[in-house]
């Protein structure tokens, strides 16, 4: 019977530690939405992207730009080196978007 008794206690233990790691998880993802939206401890990145007008666009690019500040904050790339591939990456969806103007 202690046997039952003490797996039933890890089982339980076991439950509450899971249940912690959901709940801090869908807290830092309700701040990463929270930050993806322009309010973020990188100001210069929301000055990008704005001349975009197309929906699927900006769906694109704020998709590219969530994954720039992830390596950002896990200083995998510079901000500068995120505005300048955010900036081309708006280059390239404008020119898109007169290509597809055109034809």
């Amino acid at each position: 019977m202690a046997i039952a008794d003490k797996n039933a206690y890890v089982l339980d233990e076991y439950a509450a530690i899971v249940e912690e790691i959901i709940r801090e998880d869908a807290d830092s993802r309700f701040a990463w939405s929270e930050s993806a939206h322009g309010d973020h401890e990188y100001p210069e990145l929301d000055k990008v992207g704005l001349t975009l007008e197309r929906a699927d666009h900006i769906q694109r690019f704020e998709a590219v730009k969530e994954n720039m500040v992830r390596e950002v904050r896990s200083e995998l790339s510079t901000v500068q080196q995120a505005y300048q591939y955010l900036e081309n990456f708006e280059m390239r969806l404008l020119r898109e978007a007169e290509l597809e103007a055109a034809s």
